[in-house]
């Protein structure tokens, strides 16, 4: 029972061991990369050129919001212009609309009238044509028969 207790205790003290190990390695390695972005916000507040950089950046940024703002409040004042716009010509589209619908069924009865007109006497004529032929084809092979 002893010797199952001191590997217990072995176990027990080599985890906790390496669990500090891995505490502290992860320790000095946040530490060291917070000391090193430290280091580089300074010198970035530090560098007029950098300064100058975010200054005009901040600027632009304030102007861009402003236009926006300008921009969002002629929409909104816009709004009412075009559901006035919507409520008045709605009903004109539709008429509209409606009238290039019966136009085009029309034109589609139409062109299906007139190519039938076309069509038909062309029918015909092809039929003749082929009969012609027929006919003259049996009268040349009675001719070649002796």
């Amino acid at each position: 029972m002893e010797l199952k207790l001191v590997i217990f205790l072995a176990f027990t003290s080599v985890a906790l061991v390496v669990n500090t190990m891995l505490i502290w390695f992860a320790y000095k390695t946040f530490a060291g990369i917070v000391t090193r972005v430290s280091e580089t916000t300074m010198e970035f507040g530090k560098s007029k050129e950098t300064v100058a950089v975010v200054n005009s950046v901040k600027v632009a940024a304030e102007q861009a919001r402003r236009v926006t703002e300008i921009t969002r409040e002629k929409l909104l004042a816009f709004d009412p212009v075009l559901d006035k716009a919507t409520r008045n010509w709605s009903a004109s589209i539709a008429k509209i609309d409606a009238k290039f619908e019966r136009i085009e069924r029309k034109t589609a009865m139409s062109g299906g009238k007139i190519r039938d007109a076309v069509a038909s006497p062309a029918y015909t004529i092809s039929a003749v044509a082929t009969g012609i032929h027929s006919v003259l084809g049996f009268l040349n092979s009675n001719e070649d028969e002796p």
